[in-house]
This record gives C-alpha cells, structure tokens and sequence, in this order.
C-alpha cells in the first residue's frame, strides 16, 4: 500500500467513526498534511481516491465534502424453516409480564403493533361520543347482548361492501377486540387437543389463546412477501388432521406479507378442497397506503356458509381502548360462537358500539383513513 492510499485509509476511517459527518467540509489540504505529517501532495493524491470510490466530493471554491450515503438497505428475512410437527404451545403467560410494563408511563411499546396515539381520531371521535351521552343514554347504560348492536352490524356490513367483500348483518358478532374474536373462532370449530395451522412466525397473542384453549400448533413456513407457504400448508393437510388455519393475509404480523390475489383465491379453493376452517385476521386491512384495499380471503366466497371466519376490530384504526372487534361466520357456526361470547362476556361495550356506528355512518371513519393512510 502506498503512502497516499494509507492517507486515505485514515480518513476513511475517520469518516466511518463519525469524525468527518455526512455532508460535513473535510480540513483543507494544509491542515490535513500537517495532521499526518505528510506532503501536499500526498494529500490532494489520497482525495483523488476517496473522490473515485465516491465518498468525497468536491465543491467549486469551497473545498472537499463527505457525500451523503445512502443507508444501507436490509436484507428482507428468508422463508422461515419451521419443525413440521404439531406441538403444544407453552410459556406464553409471560408474555403478561410484558403487558404489564406497558402501563408504565416510559414505557414504550416497540414489540407491539400498536400505533402512536396521535394516529387516532380521538378529537373526532369525541364528538359521536358525546352525542350518544347526550341523546342515547338511556341505551348506552344497558347491555346489547350478542350478536351485538344492529345499528354497528349495519354500518360493519356497509363498510364491507365498499371494500369488496359482501356478506350479511346476521353473520356479524361483535366482540371485544380482534383477540376474542379469534379466540372464540377456535372454540367454535375446534377442541383441545385439535392441531391449528398458523403461520411462522405469528402473531403472540394467537400463540396464547392457542395454549390458554389447550389445542397445538402446526407451524407452516412463511415468506416475508407473499405470506404462508400454500405448498406447505397442504403437505401438512395430507399428513395431519388441521381443524383449521389462523393467518393475516394482508400485511402480517410480525413480517409485514401481502398475499397476492392468487394466492388468496388458491388457497379458499385448498380450503374448500380439504374442509378446512381459514380464520382470517384482518385486522390491519384498512391500513394500506398505496393503490386499493387489498381483498380479504372472505371475499373469494360465495354464500353465507363458507369455510372462512373472518375477523377484525377497530383497536389498529380508531383507539385500542375502545374494544371493538367483530368477527363473519358461516351460518353452521354463528350460534355456537355467539353462545361462547354470552357465557364469556355478556356483550361487548354498548357505548362504544354506539359511539363507533354514529362515527362510521357520518364519515368520520373514511376521513380519519385517508390521513392515517397518508401518514403511514
């Protein structure tokens, strides 16, 4: 190595530990031939080279600069290589430790999906809010026991229809959350020790409704892109006894996945095939911020008795603390899983429902979308 590429070197290093910043003026050739004691020449060499490999640049009368570099892009995560053998789910109840820190003021929350405050409607919100308090009262102050509110199933089925999906008021169970939803989707189909297909990796909290209800998972591989494995998932239909398959086909959690529309339609079709319940959680939907909603799996059925439950809430778009999720089921499970909910729950908060149908059917859901989408 010759003198002036050791130079250069040097001030390489000292850019890559932080001495010379992006965008910052490198010292003039005089100070920098002083600094390692070596000569004008050497130096203007050694700047030569850092401007060939593009990380200086020079500026008319002005002197050397570091150029901004772009940040490195990361590598996307490879197809994940799950053991392809049902196993019991354990340990998840120290996911509850966590939970409890998140009640913590400094607390924040960057293993979980859940968005910044100032991503939810809440100033606008606040106005259906107070009119249910000041004119339905009387209503808000008793239970609305399962299937749930007609006026929120209305505007649920309504908001649906426009986002490509069809179904009927007497196939929406409110719930507490997307979390229930699921949970009661499981009992409904499935018993303990039942094998569930899900994803690899999923989301934590479907791990523990898949222990705390006693059944096994069957991990399937999935890819950071297109979402579950659809080879895969039906090598583990011809091989084990799956009830049925919990997934997120639009924008999965934790690997972010969009399934293509192919996809999608191939797999209602194996589902149909194998007589498998697909679980659908659909809860981050609504949220994507280029071009249309992307298709739920339920709207590549016909009928009302389907192989799909649908699932979703509005804790990801409109406030968490709200709990209100609701869940499409064919009509062969319907009863069964409101029965669940009443013995669960009773029914899920009456004035919230009212509340969040007063904000949909007055478009305050709509507007609140196009500006959280563009913020995303």
């Amino acid at each position: 190595m010759t003198l002036y590429q050791e130079i250069a070197q040097k001030i390489s290093d000292s850019v890559d530990s932080g001495i010379y910043l992006p965008g910052g003026k490198l010292p003039g050739v005089r100070r920098l031939s002083e600094q390692y004691s070596v000569s004008v020449s050497t130096i203007v060499q050694a700047q030569r080279q850092l401007e060939n490999t593009g990380l200086i640049e020079a500026r008319p009368r002005s002197g050397y600069y570091v150029c901004q570099r772009p940040w490195p892009q990361p590598q996307s995560p490879t197809t994940s290589k799950p053991t392809l053998e049902p196993t019991p789910v354990t340990g998840q109840q120290l996911v509850l430790q966590l939970a409890q820190l998140a009640n913590k003021p400094d607390f924040v929350q960057l293993g979980a999906a859940v968005p910044d405050n100032t991503f939810m409607p809440m100033h606008a919100f606040q106005r259906s809010l107070a009119k249910v308090v000041r004119h339905d009262y009387q209503q808000a102050a008793n239970y609305v026991f399962p299937p749930g509110l007609p006026a929120l199933q209305h505007q649920i089925v309504r908001r649906m229809y426009f986002s490509g999906t069809q179904v009927k008021t007497d196939q929406v169970l409110m719930t507490n959350g997307c979390q229930e939803a699921l949970s009661l989707a499981l009992q409904a189909v499935a018993k303990s020790g039942d094998i569930i297909a899900i994803e690899s990796p999923t989301f934590y909290g479907l791990l523990q409704v898949i222990e705390s209800l006693g059944m096994k998972a069957l991990e399937i591989p999935t890819d950071p892109e297109q979402g579950i494995s659809l080879t895969a998932l039906e090598l583990a239909l011809d091989q084990w006894p799956v009830k049925a398959c919990v997934l997120i086909p639009n924008f999965g959690n934790p690997l972010g996945s969009l399934m293509p529309d192919t996809n999608k339609r191939t797999l209602v079709k194996l589902a149909d095939k194998h007589n498998l319940i697909l679980i659908e959680d659909d809860i981050y939907g609504d949220l994507g911020f280029s071009g249309e909603r992307p298709r739920s799996l339920l709207s590549y059925t016909s009928g009302n008795d389907s192989n799909v439950i649908y699932c979703s809430s509005f804790s990801k778009t409109v406030s968490q603390g709200l709990r209100v999720g609701w869940m499409v089921l064919p009509k062969r499970y319907f009863q069964r899983a409101s029965y669940l909910k009443y013995i669960s729950n009773l029914a899920t908060p009456t004035i919230s429902q009212l509340a969040l149908a007063d904000f949909l059917a007055h478009g305050g859901y709509e507007r609140h979308l196009r500006k959280v989408q563009s913020g995303y």
